[in-house]
């Protein structure tokens, strides 16, 4: 795997830890085998999803279907970079023209 995806929220977008941990296991069966959740992290306010892939298009492509149905897709911001690099390219919103920090 060359990328690390990052699905971003505001920590209050998920409301308990319940519901964290069945978004992470429901992405784990949409993203295989092109990709493998590498576990998150919770602070400053945001929650981060981090995915380890060798195509991040394709791996959120894959995630989409899923944030959208629980929901979550206009709340999620998304970014990869390449695992030997700290750059980060946004992928979601496309729109997008924020930089892509993690706190």
């Amino acid at each position: 795997m060359d990328y690390q995806l990052v699905l971003q929220f505001k920590a209050n977008a998920i409301p308990d830890f319940d519901l964290l941990v069945t978004l992470e296991e429901n992405l784990r069966r949409v993203v295989e085998p092109i990709a493998e959740v590498d576990g998150h992290d919770i602070g400053s306010g945001e929650i981060n999803i981090f995915v380890l892939t060798t195509d991040p298009v394709a791996t959120f492509e894959r995630a989409k279907t899923l944030l959208s149905d629980a929901s979550l897709l206009h709340k999620v911001g998304s970014a990869y970079r390449d695992l030997r690099s700290d750059k980060y390219t946004i992928v979601w919103p496309e729109s997008s023209t924020e930089a892509f920090t993690i706190a």
